[in-house]
């Protein structure tokens, strides 16, 4: 692992992620998550490093980038791999040449849960912004005819 900070500042075991927000913002790299996972594990041995690192990757929604793409950089799946994370992908895996599909349905579920979680408001609020146009849209019709 490469010791280059992406996020621009050092990071130690007592440091908070950066999450990616809306927008554009920084956030931590998959390279700082990794260093992070260092920093904690020289601090609190592998088991605890595993539960606050853990905690913290759970945090992050559905449809940030470190928890869409970081799977899909053979360096960070073969780190999590070697330190026991739960970071698993079939397809990540396949790319990176590690595959157990077993494992990997379990998790499918769980990832569609999150962007699931996430869809379902933005489609009750996409459908109901389309009839409150559709309803504006008729009384102005309605009240611009004399």
């Amino acid at each position: 692992m490469e010791e280059n900070y992406d996020y621009g500042a050092e990071i130690t075991a007592q440091s908070e992620p950066d999450y990616d927000g809306w927008g554009y913002d920084e956030y931590w790299s998959c390279n700082d998550w990794m260093i992070w996972h260092t920093r904690l594990k020289a601090e609190f041995g592998l088991t605890i490093a595993n539960e606050k690192w853990t905690t913290a990757w759970n945090k992050q929604g559905a449809w940030e980038s470190n928890y869409n793409w970081c799977k899909y950089d053979c360096n960070f799946a073969n780190f999590a791999q070697s330190n026991n994370l739960p970071i698993r992908n079939v397809f990540s895996k396949l790319t990176c040449g590690v595959v157990n599909v077993a494992d990997n349905v379990a998790e499918g579920f769980t990832t569609g849960a999150k962007i699931v979680r996430v869809l379902i408001p933005v489609a009750v609020i996409g459908v109901g912004i389309f009839y409150a146009y559709k309803g504006y849209s008729a009384l102005k019709g309605k009240g611009g005819k004399r």
